[in-house]
C-alpha cells in the first residue's frame, strides 16, 4: 500500500488499524457547536470611518480566540479559486506521479510529505497528505505563476495585518517587517474523505511557531479548543482565518479559575484541571516556565477551590518541567485561621512562595 493516502482512500471502506486513535484521543462525536464569538473583519471598512473600530475587533479576536477572519482583504476570487483548484488538480494525480514528489527528508524545500510514517513514534498515523514549500518564491516543475502570484499577495495581507496589530498594540507600525516577518512557507493540507472520520484524526495537536498563519479554508472543517470545549470555525467564504502564533502571542496563559460556585465546570475539580493540561498541549511547547496561583482565589470573592484541584494541577505542571508558584499575598502569613501559609490548606508543596510587604507605623502623636 503507497504511504501516500490519497492514493489509496478512495478505494477503502473499512479504516486500516494504524490509523485509529486511542479511546481518550478520538474526536467523536464530530457535531460541535459553531464558535460564533470570533470576529470577521471587513478590511475595507479600516481605511475609512471604521477603522478604529475593525482593529478593536481584530484585538479581540487575538486575545479572545487567538484567532479572527478577514474579508474583503484584496485577493482576487479567481486567484484564490485558481490557486484552489491547482492544488485539488496535484492531490488526484496519479500515484506514480506524486510518488516523485514524496519524501520524508524534512530538510527538503519542496516535498510531499503524509500523516502516515512507516517508523512513526506515535500510536496511529494521521488521516491527511501535505504538501510543503519553505520559502517564497521558490519554484518546482508544478509551480505555475498562480502560484507565485498568490504567494506574493499573502505575504502582502499578513504584512498588512500585522501593522494593523501594531496599531492596536500601541507600537510603531512596521515593528514585525525586517528579519522578523522574512520568512514565509505555504503548506497544502489535503484530507481525503474517511470510512470513520469519529476515530481518526487528520493532525495532532501543535501550536504555530510563526508570526501569522493565513489559513484559506474551501469547506468547513476547523475546530479550536476555546475554555476546554471544541467549538467549530464557521466557513466564510473568502474570507482568509488568521491565526495568531506563538511568536506574536503572549507567553502567559489564563487558566480557569476553578470556582465551585459560579465557575464555568461547578465544583468538577478534574474539568478544571484537565483545562490546564489542554493549555499546556495545545497553547505551548509542551514545556512551561512555571504556574502561578493563589490557593485561596481573591477575583471575585475570597474562593477555596475544590479540593485536590491543585494536586492534580502540579503533577501536570511538574511533568511539563516547570516551577509551581504560590501567590501567598492575600492568604500568607496565617491569614486564613488555620495555616500559616494557603498552599498548606490544599496539601501541596510549591517551588517558590510570593508573598507581600508589610509596613508597620508608628500611629502615636
Amino acid at each position: 500500500m503507497s504511504a501516500l493516502v490519497s492514493s489509496w482512500s478512495k478505494n477503502v471502506h473499512t479504516l486500516p488499524e494504524n490509523f485509529v486513535c486511542s479511546s481518550e484521543e478520538r474526536p467523536g462525536d464530530l457535531a460541535v457547536p459553531l464558535c460564533r464569538g470570533i470576529p470577521v473583519v471587513d478590511l475595507q471598512q479600516v481605511d475609512g470611518h471604521d477603522r478604529a473600530d475593525s482593529i478593536k475587533q481584530i484585538m479581540k479576536g487575538s486575545q479572545d480566540f487567538g484567532m479572527f477572519q478577514v474579508i474583503n482583504h484584496g485577493l482576487l476570487k479567481e486567484l484564490m479559486d485558481d490557486t484552489m483548484s491547482l492544488f485539488k488538480e496535484f492531490f488526484d494525480m496519479p500515484e506514480e506521479d506524486k510518488a516523485t514528489y514524496y519524501s520524508e527528508d524534512t530538510s527538503k524545500s519542496f516535498r510531499l510529505y503524509t500523516g502516515s510514517f512507516p517508523h512513526s513514534v506515535i500510536n496511529h498515523n494521521y488521516w491527511k497528505d501535505s504538501r510543503i514549500t519553505l520559502k517564497l518564491g521558490q519554484k518546482s516543475q508544478i509551480d505555475t505563476e498562480v502560484v507565485g502570484t498568490y504567494s506574493v499577495e499573502v505575504r502582502k495581507l499578513g504584512l498588512r495585518i500585522l501593522n494593523l496589530i501594531c496599531e492596536g498594540l500601541g507600537i510603531e507600525v512596521g515593528y514585525f517587517a525586517g528579519d522578523l516577518s522574512k520568512f514565509q512557507g505555504m503548506i497544502v493540507n489535503h484530507y481525503p474523505p474517511c470510512p470513520n472520520p469519529s476515530v481518526v484524526l487528520g493532525v495532532c495537536g501543535h501550536y504555530d511557531t510563526n508570526l501569522l498563519t493565513l489559513l484559506q479554508q474551501d469547506e468547513y472543517g476547523l475546530h479550536i479548543l476555546k475554555d476546554g470545549q471544541w467549538v467549530g470555525v464557521k466557513h466564510v467564504p473568502g474570507a482568509f482565518v488568521i491565526n495568531i502564533g506563538s511568536q506574536l502571542e503572549s507567553r502567559v496563559h489564563h487558566a480557569l479559575n476553578p470556582n465551585p460556585y459560579s465557575g464555568v465546570f461547578g465544583s468538577d475539580r478534574e474539568k478544571y484541571a484537565r483545562d490546564v493540561e489542554d493549555l499546556i498541549s495545545f497553547r505551548t511547547s509542551g514545556h512551561v516556565v512555571g504556574f502561578i496561583s493563589e490557593a485561596i482565589q481573591g477575583v471575585g470573592g475570597i474562593i477555596e477551590v475544590a479540593l485536590g484541584y491543585f494536586l492534580s494541577v502540579y503533577s501536570s505542571i511538574k511533568k511539563a518541567g516547570g516551577l509551581r508558584i504560590a501567590d501567598e499575598v492575600q492568604s500568607g502569613f496565617a491569614h486564613t485561621g488555620s495555616h500559616f501559609w494557603g498552599f498548606e490548606t490544599q496539601g501541596i508543596v510549591p517551588d517558590i512562595v510570593t508573598m507581600a510587604k508589610v509596613n508597620l507605623y508608628n500611629m502615636a502623636g
